[in-house]
């Protein structure tokens, strides 16, 4: 797997010449032994070196369990102190993105889909552009999830949504990054678009289980899936706010992180624009108890779409450090809360950041005079048709 040699592939030939030379030697040598009780501890020892062998060069893929790509060797290592690690030799490094489209991936592997994509069925993803670094962060994604790579998506269309030119240049340089991708203009009165195309008619719209997007952080944080994270409140080694950057190439990965130090008792605010310093690290929590989680931003969530929760970046950072954990520890699969099939969301609001819609039923509805509202609620709940998640 992931192009690691297979040393355990010898001939199988030379194996079972071994074997039968292994047995025959140990058969004559306690034929010639006198003593009944030689024999059989000869062939005892035989039998055992037998063993040895079959379990040293036999080695099923089957009886393996797939390592993930993105497991860490370390995972288990309790996480070092502040004090303890070294950070002589750690480079400043600027956090400042490049706003450039990725190109075309040369080293994706090919995705093995859950399901089989009916020959006859063509995928067109319409994706409405706005903002240059929501779709660089996107565009890998998409990259991957093409047929060429074994995806669904047959072509991939970019419809601007912005009349800002800087924007707009952006797109014209994405767009050459892969042949499946075209640049189109909406017609408002036009039909057969839709944001993503769905085949179940008993749901209205389906939404992505989307990290971040009200209301799921309330499900996501009662269901286990967040984790108990809190931000660094003074910057390692008293470095000062004029010149932290990063003290250390920065990971993703939790178990390369320190726990989080501070008093038992302490919880970080639910406000805006209260960092405690430039390029913080979100730093793991101390579990023992599992009450530690009360003490996070996540516990302040409520099932709601509405603002009580919009704007609260340190919601929005714990989530995403929750994720990359259960990413590193292969167990993203925590975020399956409807275990047999879709989660219901009845008739309650829910944002529509990655949502599937068939483009007739937007037609019919025209004008949409709250988008969200309309789609997810009113309409489902005029045609009697569900949302689901």
């Amino acid at each position: 797997m992931f192009g690691q040699p297979n040393h355990a592939g010898a001939p199988s030939t030379s194996l079972i010449n071994e074997f039968l030379l292994l047995i025959s030697a140990c058969w004559t040598a306690s034929c010639l032994l006198p003593r009944r009780s030689l024999k059989i501890s000869i062939i005892f020892a035989s039998l055992f070196l037998l063993l040895l062998c079959f379990a040293a060069f036999y080695n099923l893929p089957t009886f393996r369990h797939p390592i993930s790509p993105f497991a860490n060797p370390e995972r288990g290592r309790t996480p070092p102190t502040l004090e303890s690690e070294n950070t002589g030799n750690n480079r400043l490094l600027a956090t400042t993105s490049s706003h450039f489209p990725s190109p075309t991936p040369s080293s994706f592997l090919p995705t093995k889909a859950s399901f089989t994509k009916p020959a006859d069925l063509k995928i067109v993803a319409v994706i409405f552009f706005g903002r240059p670094d929501r779709v660089e962060i996107l565009d890998c994604y998409i990259k991957r999830n093409l047929v060429v790579n074994g995806g669904w998506i047959d072509e991939v269309y970019w419809a601007p949504n912005t009349e800002k030119q800087a924007d707009l240049d952006w797109l014209d340089k994405l767009v050459p990054t892969s042949p499946l991708y075209k640049k189109i203009q909406i017609e408002t009165q036009r039909k057969g678009y839709a944001k993503i195309w769905d085949s179940t008619d008993h749901s209205f719209l389906v939404s992505a289980n989307v990290i971040n997007g009200a209301p799921l952080p309330y499900h996501h944080f009662r269901t286990g899936a967040v984790k108990p994270y809190l931000p660094e409140m003074t910057p390692p080694n008293n470095i000062t706010n004029n010149n932290v950057t990063s003290l250390r190439k920065p990971t993703w990965r939790a178990s390369q992180l320190p726990y989080w130090e501070g008093p038992d008792d302490f919880q970080f605010p639910l406000d805006t624009g209260n960092a405690p310093y430039p390029n913080h690290r979100w730093l793991p929590l101390h579990d023992e108890n599992r009450t530690a989680i009360y003490r996070t931003p996540i516990h302040n969530a409520l099932c709601s779409p509405w603002k009580d929760n919009r704007g609260k970046w340190s919601l929005a950072a714990q989530q995403h450090f929750s994720f990359l954990e259960s990413l590193e520890q292969d167990a993203t699969d925590i975020y399956d809360f409807a275990r047999r099939g879709v989660w219901d969301m009845g008739f309650e609001r829910i944002s529509i950041n990655l949502i599937a819609i068939w483009g007739r039923d937007v037609i019919e509805h025209l004008p949409l005079t709250d988008d969200e509202g309309m789609l997810t609620k009113s309409i489902p709940k005029k045609l009697q048709h569900v949302q689901q998640n």
